[in-house]
């Protein structure tokens, strides 16, 4: 059996889904990036419900202060668990405020959130896979687009999509790649891209607590900007030091631990259990819709494939670290991605392993996770690309972009 033909049946044709950048996409790429948002949007519209469910009973108390004036900053401010969602409370009070809190509106904002982070995605892509064809005219990488399409609406986050409170992660993931977008690639001038990214990071943080990590992980962009063509100044990186210092110190003024939830200590003296739920996280992006975990073999299963999915990224990571410049200011934008996607994997790991397994495989968690998975479909097309990959690899590249269209 010659390589043309197992290439062509796997999709491998410049025809089919996965190609070379090209002007305009296949027929299989417009109807899978489509195909995603349209699925989400028609089972919203069939099962979304206006009635409040579990933390959204607790905003009932800010939605009577905001219609008795009573509302201060104080109470937006105020630990929601270990969250302070300021800006997601202040959406939600306005639309309660137009709609009589109809939860549906909430939810459809939501999917307004889900296409902007794709189209920030995808103009990420633009810039740093686009080629220029024999006509002057841009090649695109429609692949790339299609794959993040399926990823961010995902099915596999259904809580997240039917649940109008779910805003708190979406504000957090958008205005997170949206900071290390401006960061990275500085599409305004260098001042006012430090701002915006900083305006990014305050949004991301004071929506869901894994924004916190971003200050550290945007740290590490000016650093290594600044060392490797001093693109970002050592003012630049003294003031984002210090407005990081008291963003935090904004944030844990007054922070108190929930007394419900597992010590940290735990994760500690039950290692085996933190690396269980840590690759379980992460491998809950791609089978969790398809599989819905109720036993230990579902989980087992779940876990195989984060830790399959983690040992694949790595591999490439190390292997190809400098030969292809992963470490590079060309590619750290995604980089970021991964990071904050492990790092948030680690903490809620950390936090979280004493409610048990199951809890692992909760699809709240995947809108995050997907990040990392994001990152390993450039990583995997970016060496593709560069012929780096032997016909094997390309098999297994279009079965795992098979599997996501699948999920």
């Amino acid at each position: 059996m010659s390589d043309d033909f197992i290439s062509k049946s796997l999709f491998w044709s410049k025809n089919q889904i996965f190609c070379p950048p090209k002007y305009k996409p296949t027929f299989w790429q417009i109807i899978l990036f489509f195909f995603a948002p349209i699925s989400v949007i028609f089972c919203i519209s069939l099962l979304a419900v206006d009635i409040p469910f579990y933390d959204q009973w607790r905003f009932i108390q800010l939605i009577h202060l905001a219609k008795t004036n009573k509302l201060t900053i104080i109470d937006l401010w105020a630990q929601h668990n270990e969250h302070r969602c300021i800006f997601p409370k202040l959406i939600m009070l306005i639309f309660a405020h137009w709609t009589h809190w109809n939860i549906r509106v909430e939810i459809f904002a939501n999917i307004i959130l889900a296409v902007v982070t794709l189209l920030v995605l995808c103009k990420a892509a633009t810039k740093q896979f686009s080629e220029v064809g024999k006509s002057a005219k841009p090649l695109k990488p429609y692949t790339l687009y299609t794959a993040f399409s399926v990823l961010i609406f995902s099915l596999a986050q259904v809580e997240n999509w039917m649940w109008g409170w779910q805003m708190t992660v979406f504000m957090n993931i958008l205005c997170t790649i949206s900071g290390f977008y401006v960061l990275c690639l500085t599409p305004f001038n260098r001042n006012l891209s430090w701002l915006v990214a900083f305006a990014c990071g305050v949004i991301a943080t004071y929506s869901f607590a894994n924004g916190l990590l971003y200050w550290f992980i945007s740290f590490g962009v000016l650093l290594v900007s600044f060392i490797k063509n001093r693109h970002w100044s050592i003012l630049h990186i003294i003031s984002w030091s210090i407005g990081t210092v008291a963003i935090l110190y904004s944030y844990f003024y007054d922070f108190k631990s929930i007394g419900h939830h597992p010590p940290l200590a735990y994760a500690l003296k039950h290692p085996h259990k933190f690396i269980i739920y840590f690759n379980t996280y992460l491998g809950t992006s791609i089978f969790r819709f398809l599989l819905h975990p109720v036993n230990e073999v579902q989980i087992l299963i779940i876990f195989l494939i984060g830790s399959a999915g983690l040992a694949v990224g790595l591999t490439f990571l190390i292997r190809y670290w400098h030969k292809l410049g992963l470490n590079s200011t060309t590619f750290l934008f995604w980089n970021c991605l991964f990071i904050y996607a492990l790092l948030s994997d680690f903490v809620t790991a950390s936090a979280r392993c004493g409610f048990g397994l199951l809890q692992a495989t909760s699809s709240r968690y995947v809108t995050i996770s997907n990040l990392y998975w994001i990152w390993l479909v450039v990583v995997l097309y970016f060496l593709i690309r560069q012929n780096l990959l032997r016909l094997s690899n390309k098999i297994l590249f279009s079965f795992f972009l098979s599997v996501f269209c699948l999920c």
